[in-house]
C-alpha cells in the first residue's frame, strides 16, 4: 500500500479500509460477495471513492491514488 497523505480537510491521519459487501448479481461477475476498498480520515471520516475487488486487480492501490490526488491551483 502506498503512503497515504494526511486528510485534505482536517490534516489528520488517513487509514485504508476494507469491507465485505454483497455484490449485485447484475453487475460484474456477480459472485455474491465482494470487498470494498477505500481510504478514510481517522478524525473527520472524509472518504475517498470506493473501489471493488470484483472489478479491479488492485483496488487498494486505486483507493490510495484517489485519496492522495490533490487539485493543484497553480496558475499558468
Amino acid at each position: 500500500m502506498a503512503d497515504l497523505k494526511p486528510c485534505p480537510f482536517c490534516g489528520s491521519r488517513a487509514r485504508a479500509k476494507v469491507e465485505k459487501v454483497e455484490s449485485n448479481p447484475d453487475v460484474g461477475a456477480g459472485w455474491g460477495i465482494d470487498t470494498a476498498h477505500y481510504v478514510e480520515c481517522s478524525m473527520c471520516e472524509a472518504q475517498s471513492a470506493t473501489f471493488y475487488s470484483e472489478m479491479l486487480r488492485d483496488p487498494a492501490a486505486y483507493a490510495a491514488r484517489a485519496w492522495n490526488s490533490r487539485y493543484d491551483k497553480k496558475e499558468k
